[in-house]
């Protein structure tokens, strides 16, 4: 229908206003808002929530646990957390996923399960994925860096997945 919004799920694990959370607001407060309905899901009450909810948008705080660059993708499929994030994806009727890395194992299934794409931004060089990871980064529709060194630290050398499918946006 032409006169919906479209609903992005924007996931956090972190709460505070820090400069990947700073840098979230400013791109969501870029987005038309006649086109676009920025939700938030974060795992505790912060300022990232606060402001959020300042601005008028919906937040959900549920609690969980931020994955550590060891996680193995099929067991945090199956964690609760994915499930719910499936139900809350088709009860707002999402549109779209945009995960940080801590939460891209439990997003990601999700998205997949309620067949919406999900995208997430990649922050840092040292999020090198392990040898078992690696096909699960190739599943994200998405996959933004935020610059150059990022972007090949996340790959490495030689690159796991062709450079050309990690998306560079400054």
């Amino acid at each position: 229908h032409m006169n919906e919004r479209i609903n992005i799920l924007f996931i956090s694990s972190y709460i505070d206003l820090g400069g990947g959370e700073t840098a979230l607001l400013n791109l969501v407060d870029n987005l038309d808002s006649t086109c676009f309905l920025p939700h938030l899901l974060v795992r505790a009450e912060g300022q990232l929530a606060a402001a959020w909810r300042k601005r008028g948008w919906p937040v959900y705080v549920w609690p969980w646990r931020g994955a550590t660059t060891y996680f193995i993708p099929a067991l945090w499929a199956q964690l609760p957390i994915s499930r719910r994030i499936g139900k809350l994806i088709r009860q707002q009727n999402i549109h779209l996923v945009h995960s940080d890395y801590h939460t891209l194992p439990m997003a990601l299934p999700a998205g997949e399960r309620t067949g919406v794409p999900v995208l997430w931004w990649c922050w840092g060089w040292w999020f090198k994925p392990k040898w078992w990871q690696r096909a699960f980064f190739q599943r994200p529709a998405a996959t933004i860096a935020l610059s150059k060194a990022i972007k090949a630290g996340f790959l490495g050398e030689p690159p796991f997945m062709p450079p050309e499918n990690v998306d560079l946006i400054y």
